[in-house]
């Protein structure tokens, strides 16, 4: 009868760890004015792509959602300018400097979503081949509304906080 009982303590520890696994299966883009960061939590396993270290306050946070999210594997990636991040069949291209950009490298990449750093916008208007598109999430603050008002469908991070894509 004991061994039993630690048959079923043993599936009931096993079915928890399970479900864990598979409710840390996201991406989230944090909302920050001096860094940008790409978080991918997978399990117990966490990703973080960034363009610099970021700062105490948002270091603060990304520590405090790895123990929300019972992460034991961290890796730090480092992103340059332009970037195409691959994550579970998402393709996610981020733009530090939007004139890095063209027409023909969106239309032969197709990404899901395009993720562009509010200060590549500083001084510099989206260019014309993004506009009307779907799927882009503009990070940090931008100094003018003015330069993406061709932008319809689209996420802000400085007014709806983090940016989070469930990646089941």
């Amino acid at each position: 009868m004991s061994s039993f009982g630690v048959a079923i303590l043993i599936v009931l520890i096993s079915i928890v760890f399970d479900l864990q696994a598979k409710k840390n299966n996201e991406l989230v883009i944090y909302q920050s004015d001096k860094t940008n960061v790409l978080a991918v939590f997978s399990g117990s396993r966490y990703t973080q792509f960034s363009d610099t270290v970021p700062d105490d306050r948002l270091q603060s946070t990304l520590r405090e959602n790895r123990i929300y999210h019972d992460v034991i594997f961290k890796e730090d990636k480092q992103v340059s300018p332009v970037s195409l991040l691959v994550i579970n069949r998402k393709k996610i291209l981020f733009a530090k400097d939007v004139n890095l950009l063209s027409d023909i490298f969106i239309r032969a990449v197709k990404p899901d979503y395009v993720w562009i750093a509010g200060n590549a916008l500083t001084g510099k208007k989206l260019p014309q081949f993004l506009c009307g598109k779907e799927n882009i999430v503009l990070s940090g603050k931008m100094r003018s509304k003015k330069n993406i008002a061709c932008i319809t469908n689209s996420y802000f991070t400085v007014k709806q906080g983090a940016f989070i894509l469930s990646l089941q």
